[in-house]
């Protein structure tokens, strides 16, 4: 007895055998295009929420030179004075958003929290300014490179419009005291 292969495929192309097939090839590139979408759109979302910078990339945001005054507190979320103070820096950034003010939160959370603590803090307390990440490993290497003066405690907001600066190594009880030092270099 002669053995014949027997292929559905070929004797009947256009069979309920290919279906399934086809089906499954169309559900399969269905799913991977919406785990893709949500993937992108998570991603870009994430990336508008928060901007994760090497120290070299955020070195010149201490440094503009304009006739801007620039709030660029450091905190974390896990620092409870950090968290307590935080609304004062949102209403600074809502009442000067229309001057020539920027309020830039720098996080000094550890990376590997970026999608499970820092973005969801961001976005729960619905979070204006524009927030940072520094993302360095060693504290020891960037203290001194960002301010000579600094013990690494948080909160510590540096204050600054072209060469004038002040750094504030302590947490804010309110807006008015924000308020004076912002008010001192938008005069000079």
């Amino acid at each position: 007895m002669e053995s014949r292969n027997f292929d559905l495929r070929k004797q009947y192309p256009f069979s309920i055998v290919r279906k399934p097939m086809i089906l499954s090839a169309f559900r399969l590139s269905f799913i991977l295009c919406a785990v893709m979408t949500f993937f992108i759109i998570g991603t870009s979302h994430a990336q508008k929420a928060v901007e994760v910078m090497t120290l070299e990339e955020f070195q010149p945001v201490l440094q503009q030179d304009n006739d801007t005054v620039y709030i660029v507190n450091f905190w974390a979320t896990w620092c409870k004075p950090c968290v307590a103070e935080m609304p004062y820096f949102e209403q600074l950034h809502a009442k000067y958003k229309d001057q020539k003010v920027r309020v830039i939160l720098v996080s000094l959370d550890v990376f590997r929290q970026l999608e499970t603590k820092l973005i969801p803090f961001v976005e729960k307390n619905k979070i204006q300014s524009r927030v940072l990440m520094l993302n360095e490993k060693d504290p020891n290497k960037y203290i001194d490179k960002i301010e000579p003066s600094w013990s690494g405690a948080i909160p510590a907001t540096i204050f600054y419009k072209g060469k004038k600066r002040e750094f504030v190594e302590d947490h804010f009880e309110d807006l008015a005291s924000l308020e004076t030092i912002v008010l001192q270099l938008t005069k000079s």
